[in-house]
């Protein structure tokens, strides 16, 4: 199971059918107006596309793949037109392109991702276990292959006979086994290589191989073990701790447990959502125990004091990664009131504009400026700049969301750091999501811009080692863009994609079968 930090105002469930690659969907959603007409809106995440569209949130036997579920709230005597139920197949971006009429502004924006997948077993081990794996069903005589895959690309790491893979993962990633049965007297071609698609065995002859080759396999998700903290975030002393779980019975209990640095027992309840205000600046872990309540685990963390070590918890049937899967949290954020004497921004055109002016700039090594399309989580950085003894500077974002939040965090030479309070610019234009797909893609990549505003991006693609194979650039109107890139001259391999306009950048990979 899973700890992921979240801020959710729809709530999903995935229900894989072991054995065949569908799974049952279910959203709901909050905070809508009971008056208006409530819609789901099933969409595939690499197209854009709509798949479904219901009144229920409850989409029934859906196909492998990757999803958002958005959540349409509109006023039915001014209804947008057209509706999802008549883009079935269509960009779920055409929603109210005829006429926008009255529903919530942030349907396209605001949505839930999950994943359907064929996975038949699901395991969390540490990075130095071996993987061992095992098919029943092979033919005799038949050869017996077994093929390590990481899963975030698809392509293959390494082949074994014996289905034992030691010294081949890394710690974070996570992989997928697939068990190969073929006729060595007439076996796919290609057979499985490494660094190759997993999808591109058999492709010029498939031979005789089983058929459930790519649609039967299993997960592996790889801690450290020694250091098994899956992600540290740094919040500031009344910033919420909140995160979620994936993978868990929903049939079974869910609790959550916020414990010290050192495992020992803080806090406990149902939704993962801790506040800091009565923490004391330190290190603390949440751990997601998911336990069948016919057999609980005894003591359960309720049954826990202040101070009790959380491992104390045993018996009973629950998640065996109760104590090793857990995120970190830092709480120390202490502001700078005594030396930031102003932090500003404001709209200019198309671009927000950021200043600030500091008292002393003494042991300080430079500023990073951090943005967030919310003001709680998610902050990324937009540019670092170097203290240079002038303790007056200014920066322009030239792609800003609707919505912006921004920070500074102000690096000491001794390499501590502090936070300043967040401001927030609010804009009537929306540079909203950016979506690229089919990855894996074979002639073309496409890169939809949505709600962006006007001005010049330049596109790049980078190869594994950092190196430039391609460079374009764009200039931009107000509105949805979808740019096409030509892949033909490329060879199958890895790329890094990158969409840069001042020093806003965004990044992301792909993979080029």
């Amino acid at each position: 199971m899973k700890l992921y930090q979240y801020i959710l105002i729809i709530h999903l469930l995935c229900i894989p059918f072991l054995g065949q690659a569908q799974c049952n969907l279910t959203a709901t959603s909050s905070g809508g107006n009971a008056s208006y007409t409530q819609v789901y809106v099933l969409v595939d995440a690499s197209t854009g596309l709509i798949v479904a569209e219901n009144g229920s949130g409850t989409f029934n036997s859906v196909g492998t793949g990757t999803y958002h579920i958005h959540a349409l709230n509109y006023n039915p005597a001014d209804a947008p037109a057209p509706l999802p139920s008549a883009l079935i197949g269509q960009s779920v971006s055409l929603v109210g392109s005829t006429t926008a009429g009255c529903f919530n502004a942030d349907f396209l924006t605001d949505f839930v991702t999950r994943a359907c997948s064929s996975c038949s077993i699901s395991r969390t081990i540490c990075e130095s276990d071996p993987f061992v794996v095992s098919s029943s069903g092979a033919m005799p005589g038949y050869t017996q292959l077994y093929v390590l895959v990481d899963a975030a690309t698809g392509l293959i790491v390494t082949t074994v006979a014996n289905g034992i893979f030691t010294g081949t993962v890394s710690a974070g990633n996570s992989y997928q086994v697939y068990a190969l049965n073929f006729d060595p007297a007439n076996p796919p071609n290609p057979l499985p290589t490494p660094g190759q698609a997993v999808t591109a065995c058999g492709s010029i002859s498939q031979g005789c191989k089983n058929s459930d080759y790519l649609t039967d396999y299993i997960c592996y998700n790889v801690t450290p073990c020694g250091t098994t903290c899956l992600r540290t975030s740094i919040l500031c002393q009344g910033t919420d701790i909140s995160v979620s779980t994936s993978s868990e019975n929903e049939a079974y209990t869910q609790v959550f447990v916020l414990a010290d640095a050192a495992g020992n027992f803080i806090d406990q309840n149902s939704t993962g959502i801790f506040p800091t205000g009565a923490l004391a600046d330190g290190d603390y872990q949440v751990h997601a125990l998911n336990y069948n309540p016919a057999d609980p685990p005894n003591p359960l963390p309720s049954g826990l004091s202040v101070g009790n070590p959380i491992s104390s918890i045993g018996g009973g049937c629950f998640n065996n990664d109760f104590l090793t899967d857990f995120l970190c949290f830092t709480v120390n954020c202490a502001l700078l009131d005594n030396k930031l004497l102003s932090f500003n921004g404001q709209k200019s055109g198309p671009d927000n504009i950021l200043n600030w002016v500091m008292d002393n700039e003494n042991d300080l090594a430079g500023y990073r400026l951090e943005r967030s399309p919310n003001g709680y989580s998610d902050f990324q950085s937009l540019t670092y700049i170097s203290a240079d003894g002038s303790a007056n500077y200014s920066f322009v974002d030239e792609l800003p969301f609707k919505s912006s939040y921004y920070r500074l965090r102000l690096l000491h030479s001794d390499n501590n750091f502090e936070f300043s309070t967040a401001i927030h610019i609010q804009r009537t234009q929306t540079n909203g999501d950016i979506r690229i797909y089919p990855n894996p893609a074979k002639q073309n990549l496409n890169i939809e811009l949505l709600d962006y505003a006007k001005g010049k991006i330049r596109l790049s693609l980078y190869n594994v080692l950092g190196q430039e194979v391609k460079s374009f650039d764009y200039s931009l109107e107000e509105g949805n863009h979808r740019l096409t890139l030509s892949l033909e001259d490329l060879s199958a391999a890895v790329y890094i994609i990158q969409l840069k306009a001042g020093a806003w950048q965004w990044t992301s990979r792909f993979v080029k079968e």
